[in-house]
């Protein structure tokens, strides 16, 4: 043993269903937080808002659904509006011991 000591830690999150629980206003605060320009943040909220879906069941089209606080499911920018939401939180994450997040 070399006789150096580090503290090691780990974060163990749950990633299904991950986007479902990720609230628009969670979204706009973290592009806030990381100086996104106002102007991109209101284009992000514009492709967001009146967002409806329609299911479709074996051979039968459910009615229309309005997508409320989600984020929106295969679209191009969840992924990176996702990364910046976890990275926005794992920078508010004070590190303690035997404890969850």
């Amino acid at each position: 043993m070399l006789g150096i000591h580090i503290s090691v830690y780990l974060a163990l999150i749950d990633f299904r269903q991950a986007y479902d629980n990720v609230g628009r206003e969670k979204i706009y605060e973290a592009l806030q937080h990381f100086w996104i320009p106002n102007k991109l943040i209101r284009l992000v909220k514009a492709t967001m808002d009146n967002t409806v879906a329609k299911v479709q069941v074996q051979t039968e089209m459910m009615e229309l659904c309005e997508i409320r606080d989600d984020m929106k499911q295969g679209d191009d920018l969840t992924p990176l509006l996702f990364n910046l939401v976890m990275e926005y939180v794992m920078r508010k994450v004070t590190v303690e011991r035997n404890t969850t997040v």
